[in-house]
């Protein structure tokens, strides 16, 4: 019932615009002075619009039918509603060609992000929106889809166009549905993981990986600060959840305290020294990669802070049964210091020294007890 909605949509819409290229239909609109005082061109174009108008009302009404029928479990997410968002997006796909207009574009693209998400959920027996949006392969398919999308602004941006259509109408469209799609599926990744009391298998840091090459990718058109630092934090989040998932069963009864997961705070600290020194590393070449030296830079301080602070708490707060642990903490913690000085001021800098020889004595005495 919903696809033929939207087919009634998509049939009308072109059956108009064919109907009003005859001369018959012109001079008929012209006698029952549905042309107004236009003429009659400007009567076809006005009948159009009117057409196109009640179609897109039609097609809109469809896919939220759709999707307000999903999410009170009115409908069932398997292909008998694939045609809702299939037919759409070839309503939007055939009026962004005519009318040249972005809106369009946008819209095309989101019914088929909804297409893709039907067939995932009929694929995976998925019962409905809320357990899809649980599911982390929901997520691994929509960061596969926005790396799809932003691929296919680059090939537009450098294909041969002989219209100039596809170069003008695509690639912004893409780019922005890209970063919406990774921007989704890392919050829903994120939201089920702060629920949840475990990470379940590496499915998770996939997600998250992918999504922070896609916003690395997509960056190169609007070259923010705050996106790459943002890009550069999903990539460590994603191995830190790799880790989880393999070496500790996704923190399945385990407090950050623990010294079992001293192991994890190592890497954070390994992690701030290798980003401090691909900072000074990216800082010198000529290339627009150069623009990578700061948010590489914020992103080994964020790195190290959080593996100071949860050294000091396993120190303090988490049940000691042995030194070694905490040792290898204050030792990577120690070592990975001297690349982070480089930011800091000179009045700072005996201080930071200091830190760095209280640390190793931390590494010495956790050692030897």
């Amino acid at each position: 019932m919903l696809g033929a909605l939207t087919a009634y949509a998509l049939i009308a819409w072109a059956g108009s615009v064919w109907v009003l290229r005859q001369g018959v239909a012109l001079r008929l609109a012209g006698t029952l002075r549905l042309s107004g005082d236009y003429g009659p061109e400007g009567g076809r174009v006005i009948i159009e619009r009117t057409a196109h108008a009640a179609a897109l009302g039609f097609c809109l009404a469809g896919v939220a039918l759709a999707i307000g029928g999903l999410l009170d479990g009115r409908v069932a997410l398997d292909l008998d509603i694939l045609p809702v968002p299939a037919i759409a997006a070839g309503f939007w796909c055939a009026s962004a060609w005519r009318y040249r207009k972005p809106m369009h574009a946008y819209l095309m693209l989101a019914s088929l992000s909804f297409a893709v998400l039907v067939l995932y959920g009929a694929a995976s027996s998925t019962t409905g929106l809320g357990p899809l949006a649980a599911d982390p392969g929901a997520g691994l398919a929509l960061v596969l889809l926005a790396l799809g999308f932003l691929a296919a602004a680059r090939v537009v941006e450098q294909g041969r166009d002989p219209t100039g259509l596809a170069r003008t109408l695509y690639p912004t469209p893409l780019s922005h549905t890209s970063l919406g799609l990774t921007l989704i599926a890392v919050g829903l990744q994120a939201y089920d993981m702060a629920l949840g009391d475990r990470i379940e298998g590496i499915t998770p840091s996939v997600v998250l990986a992918i999504g922070g090459g896609v916003l690395l990718w997509a960056n190169q058109r609007v070259l923010s600060a705050r996106m790459d630092v943002a890009a550069i934090l999903l990539l460590v989040f994603a191995l830190v959840c790799a880790e989880l998932a393999v070496f500790h069963d996704g923190l399945a009864g385990m407090a950050l305290t623990d010294p079992g997961l001293a192991d994890l705070w190592v890497t954070l600290a390994i992690l701030s020294l290798l980003l401090a020194l691909g900072a000074d590393a990216v800082h010198r070449w000529p290339s627009g990669a150069g623009r990578l030296s700061g948010p590489l830079q914020v992103a080994a301080g964020l790195c190290y802070g959080s593996a100071l602070v949860a050294g000091l708490a396993l120190a303090m707060l988490g049940p000691w049964s042995g030194g070694t642990g905490l040792a290898g903490v204050m030792l990577a913690l120690a070592v990975a210091l001297p690349p982070l000085r480089r930011p800091i001021p000179v009045a700072l800098l005996a201080p930071v020294r200091g830190l760095g020889v209280a640390l190793f004595l931390s590494a010495a005495s956790g050692a030897g007890s």
